[in-house]
């Protein structure tokens, strides 16, 4: 039997095409009369055929396999990066940080605020300072978000940074001019105590009193302090026309406030102030005016007032040039009810004073 005689009876055999194996062993053969049976072909061939698809379903359940955890791990950063969104955004971050300054804890303050000017953290005293001055303004969740929500606050929810290099790093930033309040010389803790157990006395008295700020307030207070520091400026060395006891009925502290210091540096900035190589004859505040304000507890409040700084050059031997320089700055401050005095007092300003306006009259 030729090869196309064997392959047709092959055919109607079997119903099929013989295969390349059993048209290989038949052709080794001389081409007999096709085998139906399978099962007698030699043992190669039936472990050849039956290899094949058994190498095929593990090469395709390793690819399945891949792909499902290719898949797992997509999901996996699709889900963290979903999370670590929602963790990190805004308004959970403000959520979190008002909670936290609601506990008013030392401990978990120093973890969750920073400085506005170097960005760092707040020391120990720093954040056990804010912590009192939480208690005392015992101030409500909402107001607590709301200061935070404010950019202009001198406490502010800020982006500082990155977290894990994609997600933005909300911190409670504090303000320089809140920063000259907690940082006050450790010798002035015993009035601070006396000051506190004074307030706690005098409570049931303050439940009588109007304690809201006015501008008359603000003004009363601005005057008594420009005038004071002209009377200061105006004497070298460390004795002061001024005794820390009438500057105390102005600033928290007297003396010791930084705020009383910044003002001192602004009239003897105003006296480095040259004209055709001349420098003033004199310095003072001569005009004061505030402009806003804003109570932000029931013995605290925010005050902005502008002074201005007057440098006088009067005509002298051969110069016959006179007039004044005028500058006007705006002051941002943060006042304080005392029971005591029963008035208002300057506790810190922030020491970035804006120049809003300069007229030179010198001619």
């Amino acid at each position: 039997m030729n090869q196309q005689e064997w392959r047709a009876a092959f055919k109607q055999e079997n119903g099929r095409e013989p295969s390349f194996d059993e048209f290989k062993m038949a052709k080794e053969q001389g081409f007999p009369t096709p085998i139906v049976n399978y099962d007698a072909m030699p043992d190669g061939v039936q472990e050849q055929s039956a290899a094949m698809p058994a190498r095929q379903q593990v090469k395709k359940a390793k690819k399945k396999k891949g792909k499902l955890v290719f898949i797992i791990i997509i999901l996996s950063l699709a889900a963290g990066y979903f999370y670590g969104a929602h963790y990190y955004s805004y308004s959970e971050s403000l959520d979190r940080a008002t909670v936290t300054l609601q506990d008013r804890d030392s401990d978990q303050l120093k973890k969750v605020a920073v400085w506005a000017s170097s960005n760092k953290s707040l020391s120990s005293k720093e954040a056990s300072t804010l912590a009192d001055d939480l208690k005392d303004a015992d101030y409500s969740k909402s107001k607590i978000r709301s200061l935070l929500d404010d950019s202009n606050s001198d406490l502010t929810l800020k982006k500082v940074g990155q977290k894990f290099v994609i997600f933005p790093d909300y911190k409670v930033v504090l303000s320089s001019s809140y920063k000259d309040r907690t940082s006050g010389d450790s010798s002035s803790s015993d009035s601070d105590s006396d000051s506190s157990s004074s307030s706690k006395d005098s409570s049931d008295e303050l439940d009588n009193v109007d304690t809201d700020i006015s501008g008359s307030d603000i003004t009363s207070t601005v005057s008594d302090m420009e005038q004071a520091v002209n009377e200061d400026s105006h004497v070298d060395g460390d004795t002061k026309d001024n005794s820390n006891s009438e500057l105390s009925l102005i600033f928290e502290k007297g003396k010791k406030n930084k705020a009383y210091t910044t003002m001192i540096k602004l009239l003897q900035d105003g006296k480095k102030v040259a004209i055709d190589g001349r420098t003033p004859d004199a310095v003072g505040f001569s005009n004061y005016a505030a402009k806003d304000y804003k109570q932000t507890g029931k013995l605290t409040a925010d005050a902005n007032f502008e002074v201005v700084v007057e440098s006088d050059y009067l005509p002298s031997g051969d110069v016959h040039t006179s007039g004044s320089v005028v500058q006007t700055y705006l002051v941002k401050s943060k006042m304080k009810y005392d029971a005591s005095s029963g008035r208002w007092l300057i506790v810190s300003i922030d020491p970035n004073l804006q120049k809003t306006d300069e007229k030179n009259g010198v001619n």
